[in-house]
């Protein structure tokens, strides 16, 4: 199974199934969703011949995980990093 190809088919669903919380206002004004991004190994994936699997998820604060992708072979997060906020809903968002 493509696991980038599952991540784009529920990343949606699951975006859609549990808003933010409604923050409060500022004195500047609204308070703005804030991502973060992080690379990890998926644990156990390694064989004899092959690497781990390396995975970059972009995670909001409140605990939703808006995408997943996994990062190519002999590449790092850095290339992986671009094209991760394509098909996300980035309004009023700190990335």
């Amino acid at each position: 199974m493509d696991g980038d190809a599952l991540d784009a088919a529920i990343s949606p669903y699951l975006q859609a199934g549990k808003p933010p919380p409604v923050e409060p206002e500022t004195e500047e004004g609204p308070v703005r969703r804030v991502i973060a991004v992080d690379g990890k190994a998926v644990r156990g994936s390694r064989t004899a011949t092959a690497a781990a699997i390396q995975l970059l998820a972009a995670m909001d604060h409140h605990g939703a995980v808006l995408a997943q992708p996994q990062v190519a072979s002999k590449s790092n997060e850095i290339p992986s990093c671009a094209p991760l906020p394509d098909g996300l809903e980035l309004r009023r968002t700190r990335w």
